[in-house]
């Protein structure tokens, strides 16, 4: 729903919230619930209404950085997928460099290598380790290499 930019009608709605801001403040519970119902409202179904638009707003705003932060994380894991990489050494040799990295870096390397033992793992696998310690910075990489 778009509105006019208005100035004018700016003003128009500041005036007309304040006005039904100041009747209900200045009027009664049981006034307004007569009100209402002179009117034809279902207060109960109006009430549940309500609450349930609250409540389906404050889950979007809450989930609004979430959607955030999941859109940032599919670009970078996008951008990963895409990443050329080149690995430092041959696949044969691949096994051994982990090993020695894992041995020099073992804190930092943990998180790529958590419950997995090297010597089970394909060279696939092993080329993947490789480009995630490069991609978290463990490892440097030659200039303009993955770009």
């Amino acid at each position: 729903m778009s509105k006019p930019e208005d100035k004018d009608y700016t003003e128009a709605m500041w005036l007309l919230w304040n006005a039904i801001a100041d009747h209900i403040e200045e009027t009664s519970k049981e006034e307004l619930l007569a009100e209402a119902r002179k009117a034809g409202i279902d207060v109960d179904q109006t009430v549940d209404d309500v609450r349930t638009i609250i409540r389906r707003r404050t889950k979007e705003y809450r989930q609004a950085a979430l959607k955030q932060a999941r859109k940032e994380y599919e670009k970078e894991v996008e951008k990963y997928a895409k990443e050329k990489f080149i690995p430092p050494v041959s696949p044969g040799e691949l096994k051994n460099f982990l090993l020695g990295i894992q041995k020099q870096y073992p804190e930092m390397t943990q998180a790529v290598f958590q419950f997995r033992d090297l010597k089970d793992l394909t060279d696939e696998d092993l080329e993947s380790a490789v480009k995630q310690l490069y991609h978290l910075g463990i490892l440097k990489k030659p200039d303009g290499e993955g770009e």
